[in-house]
């Protein structure tokens, strides 16, 4: 199976040649693959969608309530957070990527493990195994993919802090650094963290770290650094436990804004943090130099994602408009106006259903709920292949040879 590193967008530490803008044009696939699968979740019943892209045939799963958060880790299963119910269902496409090839395990269907600690909410991947911070009780989930069908598999939970809306990364040594609240510190939100804790997969701390700070929310990692949004810049931490933090950029700190959110990769240095509130935007973080770039400025930002490669940053914009970059560079290679309708003026908040995508190494996929279908988009120029008709869809994610 395809060892990757994810974070609300896919993470990983590995060697890498850097190739010219005309290689990765080369290396774009002219079509879909044949075993691309897409997830797309639904927000009127408890049941998703699950589609052979390249026929357009379709499976219908219920599941326990309606548009589940939706993440994978290698592309073979999927899993479906009802954060409110605590639980976690596990969906097996039965494609098993090995690197140039598949193989085909069984049927798709939906895995008898349910992982159930309480409120799970931030997710991150590393090499087989998905990392679930549990808000209500503070553990982490860790689940071997490997084992997932295995009689009486039992996925490691990690119980190294209290009960806040947290999150985990692991290191490529097995080092967990999680976040936790200071019981001496109040912060600025008594439901987030305040510092980053190192430990095995024991609970046991095996490094200090000095990070103290009003507030934390994201996190990403790039082979080295685990990286943590917070409300005195980017909290850097390796798993020696070293610690620093770039400051928030003079640009945030006028709008009394933080970056929330983060995505990294293993090939890249850098990471990028985002807020989508007004005067917030995209920045580059270096965690060498300690500082932030401003990349994009925009008080309609919506969704932002990096390709599996960590080539590519995708940017969709509230009024809808998306963004390609070039993630190494920074620099823009395509733009399109009216992927999907303008929801800059949708209300926000919980129950709100807002438009999603997930990318391929061909294509972008983009939920579009206002009319009721998933278009797909090239990921070279953003020109629409097509349309497929999917009616109260919400959210997407992608399985089978990404």
């Amino acid at each position: 199976m395809k060892a990757r590193i994810l974070a609300l967008a896919l993470l990983g530490g590995v060697l890498f040649t850097a190739c010219r803008p005309e290689d990765d044009e080369a290396a774009t696939p002219q079509t879909e693959n044949e075993h691309i699968r897409m997830v797309a979740s639904s927000t009127e019943s408890a049941s998703f969608t699950y589609m052979n892209v390249k026929e357009e045939k379709a499976e219908t799963f219920n599941v326990m309530e309606k548009n589940p958060y939706l993440y994978t880790v290698t592309g073979r299963f999927a899993y479906l957070i009802h954060r409110e119910k605590d639980r976690v269902e596990i969906f097996d496409s039965g494609i098993e990527t090995h690197g140039d090839h598949i193989h085909i395990k069984g049927t798709p269907k939906m895995a008898a493990l349910q992982l159930t600690e309480g409120k799970p909410t931030h997710f991150f991947g590393q090499g087989e195994k998905a990392i679930i911070f549990n808000d209500g009780t503070g553990s982490v989930t860790i689940v071997d993919e490997e084992k997932i069908h295995d009689a009486g598999y039992q996925p490691t939970i990690v119980r190294a802090a209290v009960a806040h809306h947290g999150a985990a990364v692991l290191f490529l040594n097995g080092t967990l650094a999680v976040t936790d609240r200071l019981p001496d510190y109040a912060g600025s939100n008594p439901a987030l963290p305040t510092t980053v804790r190192l430990v095995d997969l024991q609970g046991k701390e095996v490094a200090s770290t000095n990070v103290k700070v009003a507030g934390m929310h994201g996190e990403a990692f790039n082979g080295k650094y685990a990286a943590f949004g917070s409300t005195d810049g980017v909290v850097l931490v390796e798993s020696s436990g070293k610690s620093a933090v770039v400051p928030n950029h003079p640009d945030l700190e006028a709008n009394k804004l933080w970056l929330g959110s983060l995505a990294g990769h293993e090939t890249l240095e850098h990471f990028y943090g985002y807020s989508s509130r007004k005067g917030g935007g995209i920045y580059k973080v270096d965690p060498v130099k300690k500082e932030m770039t401003p990349l994009l400025k925009t008080d309609v930002l919506g969704a932002v994602k990096l390709s599996r490669d960590g080539k590519t940053l995708v940017v969709l914009l509230k009024n809808g408009t998306m963004q390609i970059y070039d993630a190494r560079t920074g620099s823009k290679s395509a733009e399109r106006s009216g992927v999907i309708p303008d929801y800059s003026n949708t209300a926000t908040g919980e129950g709100v259903v807002t438009p999603s995508f997930d990318i391929s190494s061909f294509g972008i996929y983009v939920s579009d709920p206002l009319n009721q279908k998933v278009t797909l988009v090239s990921s070279r120029n953003l020109a629409e292949v097509k349309s497929m008709p999917m009616p109260k869809v919400g959210r997407v994610v992608l399985l089978g040879m990404l």
